[in-house]
């Protein structure tokens, strides 16, 4: 398709200045990096955004297309890794599978950071997980600075914390304290390398981007938590997910039986070694700051919906928090919730009510 033709229409031009917002503010390429795209092989709608942006930057690119035929992939493929070692940027365009975070998408985050050991700045890896061509007007075309600042301010409210508890009217009643590693992300904050933070727990950006990691204190986290959004892999649960936790780990869930099979089938194709959701561990809190992402059924555009949060089960991020040797991580986005942080001289402050970030 021509250049040309393809930029036909107000939406695909608004398609390509999001694109091209991601490229040099989001991952801040010059015109002499070096691109590479990596691209499951139904995700070639999104990719053309970002060829086409590439292009209109001065940007040198390649894309290196996965055939469905050889997943889910085992390992990084060694042409692959070299292709990296010389790339000063890798966008990674997935139709997410669990089965392949640990043995593909988790490796592909360590060679990306090898050129650290040359002496060179790694190489910058965003992924793009289940990402659709809409992303490119709506949370990938924030207004960076915006969010930058908004997960500033939530990062120092939580790093300031003693306790958050979390309520809503649907029946979630939860408290916990967090480990004192609060990992603030958002382009160009988190993701330029240029802060020991960054560098020590971030090797990836995730678009779009904006949102505010911490980990709970699995010994802390006690109490009942309904879902009401969407969670990895399966989608937007037709009612909502009740989850009960002591100590940590999840005692009892109740939902929709079909939806919770297709959960649990989900997680055992990652880790076999799953043979029910309960007993499984609380590993992330996570609170979303983009004003532009708008809550669909990819998890990963609705956990930086600002005034969502979501929980993560399984796998501790970020080398925070018990290592327990789980081979899955799954995110259950909540929506609609009042989260309240209890700083460490007891004064409380509310960071989000009904659904709605007051930051």
């Amino acid at each position: 398709m021509e250049y040309g033709d393809f930029m036909s229409t107000n939406r695909e031009l608004k398609r390509l200045e999001g694109a091209k917002k991601l490229i040099s503010e989001g991952m801040e390429l010059r015109s002499d990096d070096f691109l590479l795209i990596l691209a499951n092989e139904n995700k070639l709608g999104v990719v053309k955004y970002l060829v086409h942006a590439a292009k209109t930057l001065g940007i040198e690119s390649l894309v290196v297309q996965i055939p469905e035929v050889l997943r889910p992939i085992s390992k990084v493929p060694p042409a692959l890794s070299a292709a990296l070692n010389v790339a000063d940027a890798l966008i990674y365009v997935a139709d997410r599978m669990l089965e392949e975070d640990f043995y593909f998408n988790r490796v592909l985050s360590v060679i990306c950071r090898y050129r650290e050991y040359l002496g060179k700045q790694p190489t910058k890896y965003c992924m793009m997980s289940n990402a659709k061509p809409r992303y490119f007007e709506e949370g990938i075309a924030a207004d960076y600075k915006v969010v930058q600042m908004k997960c500033q301010k939530i990062a120092e409210l939580l790093m300031e914390s003693k306790k958050i508890e979390i309520t809503s009217d649907t029946g979630t009643s939860i408290s916990f304290s967090l480990y004192k590693e609060v990992l603030p992300r958002a382009p160009s904050y988190s993701y330029t390398f240029s802060s020991e933070r960054a560098r020590a727990f971030l090797p990836f950006l995730q678009a779009p981007e904006g949102e505010v990691m911490g980990c709970p204190i699995e010994d802390t986290f006690t109490g009942k938590l309904v879902v009401d959004g969407a969670i990895s892999g399966v989608g937007a649960p037709p009612s909502p997910i009740i989850w009960s936790f002591e100590r940590g780990q999840s005692v009892n869930v109740d939902g929709d039986e079909k939806f919770l099979s297709k959960l649990l089938r989900f997680i055992r194709r990652a880790d076999s070694r799953v043979r029910s959701l309960r007993g499984i561990w609380v590993a992330e809190f996570s609170v979303g700051a983009n004003d532009w992402a708008v809550l669909d059924d990819n998890f990963s555009n609705c956990e930086k919906v600002a005034g969502t949060f979501h929980i993560g089960i399984g796998h501790t991020e970020a080398q925070i928090g018990i290592e327990r040797g789980e081979k899955f991580h799954f995110d259950c986005v909540v929506v609609n919730s009042n989260v309240t942080v209890i700083k460490r001289d007891n004064k409380k402050v509310e960071l989000i009510r009904s659904g709605k970030l007051l930051i």
